[in-house]
């Protein structure tokens, strides 16, 4: 079990138009019409969202851990640009709506550290894909097209585990272009364990210096 894949995204038509249908139906349960910048951004963190979930289903055939916590999204204590209100208000709704399902709450563990509920994708979710998407062939394109968010910081600098500005250090040009080659070249090479495809954005990576 791994966490929610938050660097998830594609340009996969299919990712489109399943994000279309699903906005189109939360926005209807909003008691105001939202303005257009609002539901631009949602729609777009909603393709965020159904390409991580497609990940679950189409490698990790399980269980996810969700943060779904308002202190993951916002202000300071935000963990990462990736994690913004708008994907937030979309995970909410899925799994109110049933898309997604809970199979473990969030706990503690001996040390008090807090594990994130655990979900797993619904009949529901699958129903709405299959319309979408009724041929493997079409589904290992998907998955294929899974490569990392434009939006995921390609260095961070760390200080006892919390984000800090970067500078203008002339490695931070070097590590740039090297992570950013490195990742766009992933997207050209199909990768399988065991038979499965694997999307390109589990093999991505971050620079982190501490």
């Amino acid at each position: 079990m791994s966490l929610f894949e938050y660097r998830a995204y594609s340009k996969h038509p299919v990712i489109r138009l399943q994000a279309q249908a699903l906005i189109e139906e939360m926005l209807k349960s909003y008691r105001r019409k939202p303005s257009r910048a609002r539901r631009s951004s949602v729609t777009k963190w909603m393709k965020n969202a159904i390409a991580a979930l497609y990940f679950i289903g189409g490698y990790q055939m399980g269980d996810v851990q969700i943060p779904t916590g308002q202190n993951h999204y916002k202000g300071t204590t935000r963990r990462s640009p990736m994690y913004q209100n708008e994907l937030l208000d979309c995970l909410r709704w899925l799994i109110r709506e049933g898309y997604v399902e809970m199979t473990k709450p969030a706990h503690q563990n001996e040390t008090g550290k807090w594990t994130p509920a655990s979900y797993r994708l619904t009949r529901k979710w699958f129903d709405i894909a299959k319309h979408f998407c009724p041929y493997r062939e079409r589904q290992e394109q998907i998955i294929q097209s899974i490569t990392r968010n434009p939006e995921a910081p390609l260095i961070e600098l760390r200080k006892d585990g919390k984000r800090m500005r970067l500078n203008q250090h002339p490695e931070k040009w070097l590590w740039l272009d090297r992570i950013t080659t490195y990742n766009r070249r992933l997207e050209s090479h199909e990768i399988r364990l065991n038979g499965e495809l694997i999307p390109p954005v589990i093999f991505s990576l971050t620079r982190i210096f501490n």
